[in-house]
């Protein structure tokens, strides 16, 4: 722990933290209700900005991803050194073997998708045709949010809600009390801005590797609008309230289970590039939790602000960039093939097999009829609840509705954003913690059905 050397508080050092938190948590996360949708604000604003400019953004999105391969290439090829001089391009245009040609095929998708060439089997409106238009939504999403995230990151706010909230989470979940903030960005916002977080929050040393695992893999659940779509598409809106308990019992029961075991509690508990510094102070004995909380966020506002317009400016076009130019063509290329193999391919119908056998044990009714829908959430969210419209037990919907928001790691949105951040996750993490997370959530989620008096 580093030693804590307090400062005097005045009503001006406390304004540099408590109006930029106030911003940046109405901003990020106060959930609102409008006649055409409920969100957060910033959630609410990205749809609005995005739905103005949807007769350009696939055409910009794809141009985006164009002008990545193609300057990758050349800088693989060539090696200029200027490069050198210039960290972030580096580090954006010098990518490895995989992501090189990750974005040659992204960019090729994209194409293919905007001007209707090749099979139908890539260019469809369920598989390229869905990836091309979340491709351009979250081009415009990171963007315009990119000039936002420091004040929800770097004015305070993380430091005071951590300290408050360390002696819960660190003892049952195994994560710092500041990813409470990354939580609540996922649950009542966006998972990829959540993940965006939990990333630029691990790179900067306030979380280890483990911690950062943890919090993108467990806690980045879709907004809360999202909840609301898939209860509709499978009918069981009628039992919101008890969905929304669902998935916050289980998602809280099965994180405290998966935090200690294999692979998450494998994943080295180090912080970013070898740093050992611990980031969390320790509170003097004679200070009180909350006093202690309030001087860690006007130290960090104060210490933020000091650094000028200029640090705010790079912060922004560093969190952006690394979306826009790594994170787009690897979201076309993984979610297309995902969405081709659950829309043409039996695959999932086969790797299902078990889990029918699973749910038979746990006495979910029509368990053949719901088996698919255990596994294909892992291609797409909303794939769980299309393929189980015909499925006549109340109750059976309701466990695919909660499952399939809580099963996180979904290939065709977040689960690229994952691999193709700087969190410790590879590949086979993301297929076993998701295997994981369905064998711990369907007995919860039964039992829970049952004491919620979920109709059979």
């Amino acid at each position: 722990m580093k030693k804590f050397e307090p400062i005097v508080l005045t009503r001006k050092n406390l304004l540099t933290f408590i109006i930029p938190a106030l911003i940046g948590a109405f901003l990020f996360l106060c959930p609102i209700s409008t006649e055409e949708q409920s969100g957060i604000v910033m959630g609410i604003l990205l749809t609005k900005i995005g739905d103005a400019l949807l007769f350009c953004t696939p055409y910009l999105a794809t141009a985006l991803m164009v002008f990545t391969a193609v300057v990758t290439v050349l800088c693989t090829v060539f090696k200029p050194a200027w490069l050198d001089k210039h960290p972030l391009l580096k580090r954006t245009f010098l990518p490895g073997r995989l992501e090189t040609v990750l974005r040659l095929v992204g960019a090729v998708l994209a194409v293919m998708v905007l001007f209707q060439i090749g099979t139908e089997i890539i260019t469809s409106g369920d598989t390229g045709g869905t990836m091309l238009d979340l491709c351009a939504n979250i081009m415009v999403w990171f963007i315009v949010a990119s000039f936002f995230v420091p004040f929800l990151l770097d004015f305070g706010l993380m430091e005071f809600c951590g300290t408050l909230c360390r002696g819960v989470a660190r003892p049952l979940l195994h994560i710092p009390g500041r990813s409470m903030i990354d939580v609540i960005t996922s649950f009542v916002g966006d998972q990829n801005l959540g993940v965006m977080v939990t990333n630029d929050q691990y790179v900067h040393g306030y979380y280890t590797g483990r911690e950062a695992a943890i919090i993108a893999t467990c806690f980045s659940a879709t907004g809360i609008a999202y909840w609301y779509i898939i209860s509709t598409i499978l009918a069981v809106e009628d039992y919101f309230i008890p969905i929304v308990a669902m998935m916050f019992i289980t998602g809280f029961l099965s994180t405290v289970i998966m935090c200690r075991i294999w692979p998450l509690a494998s994943i080295e508990n180090t912080y970013y590039k070898g740093q050992q510094e611990n980031q969390e102070n320790d509170k003097p004995e004679e200070m009180g939790t909350f006093q202690f909380a309030v001087q860690l966020a006007v130290q960090k506002a104060q210490a933020f602000q000091g650094q000028g317009l200029r640090s705010l400016v790079n912060r922004s076009v560093d969190f952006a960039s690394g979306v826009v130019f790594s994170v787009l063509p690897v979201v076309m290329v993984i979610g297309t093939v995902g969405l081709v193999v659950a829309t043409y391919t039996p695959v999932f119908d086969w790797l299902s097999i078990p889990f029918r056998y699973y749910l038979e044990l746990l006495q979910v009714p029509e368990a053949a009829a719901a088996a698919p829908a255990t596994v294909a959430g892992f291609a797409d969210m909303l794939i769980p609840a299309l393929i189980s419209g015909e499925i006549a037990s109340v109750q059976t919907r309701v466990i695919i509705c909660v499952l399939s928001l809580i099963q996180i790691i979904y290939m065709s949105e977040v689960g690229p954003i994952m691999l193709m951040s700087q969190i410790p996750v590879k590949f086979w993490h993301l297929v076993v913690i998701f295997i994981e997370k369905t064998i711990i959530a369907l007995p919860i989620l039964k039992v829970l059905a049952i004491l919620f008096q979920i109709p059979a």
